[in-house]
């Protein structure tokens, strides 16, 4: 409870949806679509197994969180949430 106090301080309301239910969520629907098709152009175009749909969607994450978004003014999602610029030199 401390935690919903603090952030009704701060003026934040806390919107719950059903669990398992992104479709309540326009936001997340949008971003899981988009991912899940970065997920199949890495997967398909890789020419790996089915079974490591896994990897594909871990990877695709990966990707993701080391590029510049505009909503977070050009940086990253990494770098918003490590205080530090993604490595890249792997990719």
């Amino acid at each position: 409870m401390v935690f919903n106090d603090l952030l009704e301080n701060k003026g934040i309301r806390i919107l719950q949806s059903a669990p398992y239910t992104s479709q309540q969520n326009s936001y997340v629907e949008q971003f899981m679509h988009t991912l899940f098709n970065k997920v199949k152009c890495m997967h398909f175009g890789a020419c790996i197994p089915q079974s490591w749909w896994n990897l594909s969607y871990n990877q695709a994450c990966h990707v993701y969180n080391c590029i510049p978004q505009m909503r977070l003014n050009w940086h990253t999602p990494y770098k918003i949430l490590e205080r530090e610029k993604p490595r890249i030199k792997h990719l």
